[in-house]
């Protein structure tokens, strides 16, 4: 608040969000179009002309996964990783073995969200 003249460099949404000082309650994003439209939304070139291939308000990951922005520094890479940690959360959530996930098996080399997975897992599982 005390630099206005950065506004003009910052999205006019985000601006109004940072200026913002109510503290927004924690929402638990589990259906799997509310999960992807949370990363395609957050992606740093979401609806930039000649950056973002979505062309539409109906927003697809298959879409992001060829873009072009994989190749660029703040690549949509840890997106993907957090789309397919959070995809792998909710169908665990909704009582899937860990092992019948394909998006876990994708996350191979991320050992930290794996583990985290498995905890997961672990846990839904003593609960029952």
């Amino acid at each position: 608040m005390d630099h206005p003249e950065l506004k003009p460099n910052i999205r006019e949404d985000l601006w109004n969000e940072f200026c913002n000082d109510k503290i927004q309650p924690y929402v638990y994003v589990k259906e799997e179009k509310e999960i992807e439209d949370l990363i395609i939304k957050n992606c740093l070139r979401y609806g930039q002309d000649d950056l973002c291939a979505q062309i539409s308000n109906d927003s697809y990951m298959e879409i992001c996964e060829k873009c072009i922005g994989w190749q660029w520094r703040g690549d949509t890479r840890s997106n993907m990783k957090d789309y397919l940690y959070l995809i792998v959360r909710s169908k665990l959530y909704n009582g899937i073995e860990l092992n019948c996930i394909e998006e876990y098996h994708k996350l191979e080399g991320y050992e930290n969200e794996r583990k985290s997975l498995r905890l997961i897992s672990e846990y839904l599982k003593n609960k029952q």
